[in-house]
């Protein structure tokens, strides 16, 4: 009868470890499956070639269920990237039903879109700036953009 109940007391720990293990990996599947899928909103936006960064984007998936919210705008005045002005905060958040509740989980990311030139005086292109030019010595001069030689 002791023999039992020993084995019941660490059979029924072990259970409950194995439980608790089981219930943290679908969690974290479930946790990086959203990460993923915001990750992917968020990188469509960085890789675009569109000139203006989108204000504001809301997506809902159905399988898995989960509600996406885009932010898309320049960095504040208070920021340290102030000095930048073309330089644009770029958030992602994502909000699920749980067992528990509502999760939500937020990205973030900066980037940086300069203005196109203009047609007039607009800044010559990279093989412009690199044009070899003949020298007073016939010593064939580089210069790049900074007119360094």
């Amino acid at each position: 009868m002791i023999a039992i109940f020993i084995i019941a007391t660490s059979l029924g720990a072990l259970f409950g470890l194995q439980n608790a293990v089981f219930r943290r990996i679908g969690q974290a599947y479930l946790r990086v499956t959203r990460v993923f899928i915001s990750k992917k909103m968020l990188m469509d936006e960085v890789t675009s070639e569109a000139e203006r960064v989108t204000p504001l984007e809301e997506e809902e998936i159905a399988d898995p269920r989960t509600t996406l919210k885009f932010i898309g705008k320049k960095v504040s005045d208070d920021s340290v990237f102030k000095k930048f002005p073309d330089m644009y905060l770029l958030r992602v958040e994502s909000e699920w039903p749980t067992l528990t509740g509502q999760r939500k989980e937020n990205l973030v990311a900066f980037i940086y879109k300069p203005k196109p030139p203009k047609e007039e005086g607009a800044e010559p292109s990279i093989s412009q700036q690199e044009s070899s030019t003949q020298g007073q010595e016939g010593v064939q001069v580089t210069s790049n953009k900074r007119g360094e030689r």
